[in-house]
């Protein structure tokens, strides 16, 4: 399907069972039996379905179902009735003050005109007045896609007052591999635009302003974080990077990292390839007299995939330029 991915499946004796994933959010669940494919609906709205099974001779399905506001719930589908029976092995905990979060998955006008999967997470008690604190949560490298997750520490920032933002911005796989290599190498400039254009609209539609909007990642999604800051650093209020790939350029000769990573990026041993290392580069964008946004870079010293320099040297830099009195943190 153009529009969906394949991300599970398992054999039964009454055929070919399989999940597939929308835009990276909306999973379904499908039988297919003498070349007849149908839907099989699961027990609740799911962003993430994971299924397995005894084995051939066996006609069950054993099903997990996961969502921005649920934990796993694991069940049993009686393929012969069309029935689902509860398998957890422990009674699931059931939290009353995150029934009122609402999960609006839409599709945000890029700006080159694609439709960027963005999913916001809220409280239904919000108003639309521009001061709700927003924490805009990507990556967009590898082809990994950010699928629906439960997190506790999320849904209380929700239920306190703020709201989440998933971009999934290319350079990720929630539209396959097509979506991977659009932000990828020479069209890696979309994976910040796609965020920026997502910014840009819960900006216009009222939810928050320029004033409230934090920006986080971590590893290749510190890409997607220093370019979207140093790009348009009036669109946010915050940034925090965490063991951030932030000077590009210099990841190959000063760290020789591995080839997984040029493959991804591109090497600076090719004319070209440089050229969009530069482009991607964070660091290399820090300009002078500019008021950039608070910023906090957490590293591990040890670090052996992400050195901490990069960190340091994106910091040091910013700390220099930055004229603005924000904090800008190491």
């Amino acid at each position: 399907r153009p529009d969906e991915t394949i991300n599970d499946f398992v054999v039964t004796k009454e055929g070919l069972f399989f999940t597939t994933v929308k835009n990276g959010v909306e999973a379904k669940l499908f039988q297919v039996t003498d070349q007849t494919e149908k839907r099989i609906k699961v027990p609740k709205v799911s962003g993430q379905i994971a299924i397995s099974a005894k084995g051939k001779e066996d006609p069950n399905v054993m099903v997990s179902i996961k969502g921005w506001s649920s934990n796993y719930r694991n069940y049993l589908y009686h393929t012969y009735s069309n029935t689902y029976s509860s398998i957890d092995l422990v009674k699931k905990v059931d939290y009353p003050e995150f029934e009122n979060i609402i999960i609006k998955e839409i599709l945000v006008t890029s700006h080159d005109g694609e439709e960027v999967p963005l999913s916001i997470i809220y409280d239904k008690n919000i108003k639309k007045d521009g001061t709700n604190p927003t924490l805009f949560f990507g990556y967009g490298s590898y082809g990994i896609s950010i699928a629906p997750f439960y997190s506790s520490p999320f849904l209380t920032w929700i239920k306190n007052g703020g709201i989440i933002c998933v971009a999934h911005v290319r350079g990720g796989g929630e539209k396959g591999d097509a979506w991977h290599k659009a932000g990828f190498k020479a069209t890696k400039l979309n994976t910040w635009k796609d965020l920026i254009a997502c910014t840009e609209y819960m900006i216009r539609e009222g939810y928050t302003s320029n004033k409230h909007t934090a920006v986080y990642s971590a590893s290749a999604g510190g890409v997607m974080v220093g370019r979207a800051i140093t790009e348009r650093p009036d669109l946010f209020a915050t940034a925090i990077c965490k063991a951030c790939f932030l000077n590009q350029n210099r990841r190959e000769s000063k760290f020789g990292l591995s080839s997984s990573n040029t493959k991804e990026f591109g090497s600076i041993k090719d004319s070209i390839e440089f050229k969009n290392l530069y482009k991607m580069d964070p660091y290399e964008h820090i300009e002078s007299n500019v008021k950039y946004p608070a910023f906090l870079s957490l590293v591990g010293m040890n670090d052996t995939r992400v050195p901490p320099w990069m960190s340091s040297k994106f910091t040091a830099k910013m700390q220099a330029y930055n004229q603005s009195n924000n904090p800008v943190l190491l």
